[in-house]
């Protein structure tokens, strides 16, 4: 079997991330004092340079995949929000959001965004964004 870097070597810190099931590395560069975010197997989710200090991930319930939450200031509720979907391994949401939850809604699932001026913009489980006729509060 031969080895081969997935991450690669120009890191000054590589953290892992998640579950037995599915991790991320979490990777760090100390020159621009910046994050990033690469897959189990190596392919970058967030590249590193983007305005996160550092990564929080969450398995979402009832959906296979994870809830990214990427910090972008000092204090912990001050974060950006977006999904990974294990179905195709990428990204699905944009870690912009300050708030996504799983719900239902014409009998079929969906994920609920809030934005930071507290709209909702609704996305299928694929990462479409849907209308929505109801006025949300």
């Amino acid at each position: 079997m031969v080895a081969k870097i997935i991450v690669p070597v120009k890191y000054e810190k590589i953290e892992r991330l998640g579950d037995a099931q599915f991790y991320f590395y979490e990777v760090y560069k100390e020159s621009c004092d910046c994050v990033g975010l690469y897959t189990m197997d190596g392919d970058p989710v967030i590249p590193c340079g983007s305005k996160y200090n550092f990564f929080r991930i969450e398995r979402i319930k009832n959906y296979d995949g994870y809830e990214i939450k990427g910090e972008v200031g000092s204090v912990y509720d001050d974060y950006k929000v977006g999904v990974f979907s294990l179905e195709g391994k990428r990204m699905i949401i944009p870690c912009e959001y300050k708030k996504i939850d799983l719900g239902e809604m014409d009998a079929a699932n969906y994920f609920k965004a809030k934005s930071d001026d507290n709209q909702y913009v609704y996305f299928t489980l694929t990462g479409e964004k849907v209308s929505h006729s109801k006025e949300d509060k």
